[in-house]
């Protein structure tokens, strides 16, 4: 008997993929921007890059995205990676639906050195060096902005939580837009095992911890200056930065915003609070 659609009368289209399809081992990392990173910085083992299949494609892709993706095959063969073109179906299968651009690569996790505390010194041009520590950072897309914006803005290092932190998953690496794979390779992303120890060894060595919370005895962002070796501290998105690192801070800052108590909307995102902090420590005089 044949089955048809209920809404149109029509009979069902039997899907020509197959159910089930064998990926490659590792993870897979989705979209141009980042898949080039990966293998411009090369710190993965790599297994297999995934092409989509352009044949019968009526939507051509953009001048620059056709360059990029000619790189990163480029950059793959050299590299002896194994390339394979498949179809939109097999693409979407391997990163669940994700924006992949035509552009897939399995490959190894990152692996990220552990934090050691150490006596704070000035940077090349002789200027106080600026730690971002990120405590308990849960959602994907705020911990990838998060390392864009640090890697762009030129935070020294970035340091994260070992546990109760979202993983350096693809989905970070891709909303880092790859600047996750820069800070490896600079050895500029770190972790700890525990927060609050690695911050308390790192005040009693000289740096100045300050950390981002609002309330009556934070002081205002405009009014705080970088002058000394500092560890700028972001809390999780949820409930701020825990008592007993708020207790290691030496300063608490804020940024003001609007004072119309009316409105329910009373704080911002972490990703662009952050944005916002680093830019002005580290570039506005």
């Amino acid at each position: 008997m044949l089955r048809r659609c209920l809404s149109t009368g029509r009979p069902w289209k039997q899907s020509r993929e197959p159910s089930k399809v064998n990926l490659p081992k590792g993870e897979a990392l989705y979209g141009i921007h980042s898949v080039r990173q990966a293998l411009q910085c090369n710190q993965r083992v790599f297994h297999k890059l995934f092409l989509r299949d352009t044949n019968g494609q009526k939507k051509k892709p953009t001048v620059d995205d056709e360059r990029y993706v000619k790189e990163i095959k480029a950059m793959a063969v050299e590299a002896g990676i194994s390339v394979s073109y498949e179809s939109k179906w097999t693409l979407n299968h391997a990163v669940d639906d994700k924006p992949h651009q035509g552009v897939v690569l399995f490959a190894d996790p990152l692996s990220i050195p552990e934090y050691i505390p150490q006596e704070p010194q000035l940077d090349a041009q002789g200027r106080p060096r600026l730690i971002l520590a990120l405590d308990e950072i849960h959602d994907a897309q705020n911990f990838g902005a998060v390392l864009r914006s640090a890697h762009f803005l030129g935070c020294d290092s970035v340091l994260t939580s070992m546990r109760h932190s979202a993983p350096l998953s693809p989905a970070v690496v891709r909303a880092s837009v790859g600047a996750a794979e820069v800070l490896v390779s600079e050895n500029r992303l770190l972790e700890t095992r525990n927060m609050h120890q690695a911050l308390a060894m790192s005040k009693d060595l000289g740096w100045t911890i300050v950390g981002a919370c609002s309330g009556a005895k934070s002081l205002s962002l405009p009014t705080f200056e970088l002058t000394t070796p500092t560890i700028l501290v972001m809390g999780n998105e949820h409930r701020g930065l825990k008592s007993n690192i708020k207790q290691c801070c030496d300063v608490l800052v804020t940024i003001p915003g609007q004072t119309n108590h009316a409105s329910k909307v009373d704080s911002l995102n972490l990703s662009v609070a952050t944005g916002i902090l680093l830019y002005q420590l580290l570039h506005v005089k």
